[in-house]
């Protein structure tokens, strides 16, 4: 089918190659961009206390919920909570 473009072989290589680094590059995207989960022990002595935190935003879903944290110096990182209201009840008892 290709042959006519001149060593259809190799363009059907030119093709797999692009479309593995293509299908590579979307892994690496959208794994090294996630956050790193840590525990709220490790919120409050890592972020909190240090002064460390930007804004907390938290997404209920349906039997939890996660506290996306962003920190002062754009670090992102989340928490997986078992009841938002608790733990907004021990950010309040902490400030």
């Amino acid at each position: 089918m290709f042959a006519s473009l001149g060593g259809g072989n190799n363009f059907n290589n030119l093709i797999m190659y692009f479309l593995l680094g293509t299908g590579l590059y979307v892994i690496y995207k959208q794994t090294a961009g996630a956050p790193k989960q840590i525990s709220y022990q490790d919120f409050v002595n890592l972020y909190l206390q240090r002064g460390n935190v930007e804004k907390i935003i938290i997404q209920q879903l349906d039997n939890s919920a996660i506290a996306h944290v962003v920190t002062k110096d754009n670090q992102k990182v989340d928490i997986q909570l078992m009841n938002a209201d608790n733990f907004l009840a021990k950010l309040d008892q902490i400030q």
